[in-house]
């Protein structure tokens, strides 16, 4: 069983898509328009543009593909970003615990 959320309840923006899994073909269908689904990530982009471009007042597309076409953010200095230092409270010792109703010795 596949699960596949597209929005399509007007709540969230009304996309009507689905997805078409036949055999080893695996489509994305907008409407009328059956696109097939990249098999690698450097067919993302390509996928991408082709439903932005059928879809070009969908805001959310854009912005999926502005942020896949973006260049990489650049690494801290170090390449590691040390955590701040926390200041640890003092441990206290626990109490020895006396047998109770439903404790064993």
């Amino acid at each position: 069983m596949v699960v596949n959320d597209t929005g399509i309840a007007a709540y969230y923006g009304g996309h009507d898509a689905y997805l078409e899994l036949n055999g080893a073909e695996a489509m994305a269908g907008y409407g009328e328009r059956r696109l097939a689904l990249p098999t690698s990530d450097a067919d993302r982009i390509a996928y991408l543009q082709e439903v932005v471009g059928s879809k070009p007042d969908n805001r959310s597309l854009q912005a999926r593909l502005a942020s896949l076409l973006a260049p990489p953010p650049e690494p801290a200095a170090s390449g590691v970003e040390e955590p701040p230092a926390v200041e640890q409270a003092p441990v206290s010792q626990p109490l020895p615990l006396a047998p109770g109703p439903g404790m064993c010795e």
